[in-house]
């Protein structure tokens, strides 16, 4: 497999950042590009203007919040548009698919994992239970050898090294240890 560029980004919004996500595509080429935080249903993302530059879209939405995309400039096959261990979440965090780049490939997954704020609430647990999912549907994905991007908005600051100030995240769900320690597991299972 040659290299490829692959890129991620949360985009705040598909329609409102279009140009600029447009101009970026034609500057940067990225072969491969996540994107997070769509806020379009369906219907409304803008596709056409995407495929314009020769790119696949395939892309879950949801109305006012979350929505996940993978654009590529190789065919992608076996899309999964939610965690395949949590098919009754009905929010927009996740999608997968496999790139076919020539005789060989690579699965990607574009994420959005919860913020998960105010901790102590029922968004906090989500998280949690969003992510604990997560881990094992990525443990799973291991077991078919295959190569795997996972990339996106996690909603987790790993480290202080990751703060501007450590102080200003300190009751914030993104800096919590459970959050934390389940990302360290995705991270060191492979």
């Amino acid at each position: 497999m040659t290299n490829i560029l692959i890129a991620t980004w949360n985009v705040n919004s598909i329609r409102a950042r279009l140009p600029i996500i447009l101009d970026w595509l034609k500057e940067k080429k990225p072969d491969i590009l996540l994107l997070q935080e769509l806020k379009a249903r369906d219907n409304d993302i803008p596709k056409e203007a995407i495929e314009d530059l020769n790119y696949n879209i395939i892309a879950k939405g949801q109305k006012s919040y979350n929505g996940v995309a993978i654009l590529s400039k190789f065919p992608v096959s076996d899309v999964k548009y939610e965690l395949p261990n949590f098919e009754e979440d009905e929010q927009a965090r996740y999608i997968e698919g496999w790139i076919n780049i020539g005789n060989k490939g690579i699965r990607v997954a574009s994420i959005y994992a919860p913020n998960g704020n105010p901790i102590k609430s029922n968004k906090f647990d989500y998280k949690i239970a969003w992510l604990e999912k997560f881990f094992l549907h990525a443990k799973c994905l291991l077991k078919y050898e295959e190569k795997i991007i996972l990339g996106g908005d996690f909603n987790i600051c790993p480290s202080s090294i990751d703060a501007a100030d450590e102080n200003l995240i300190l009751n914030d769900a993104i800096y919590q240890k459970e959050p934390k320690n389940i990302y360290r597991k995705i991270i060191n299972s492979g």
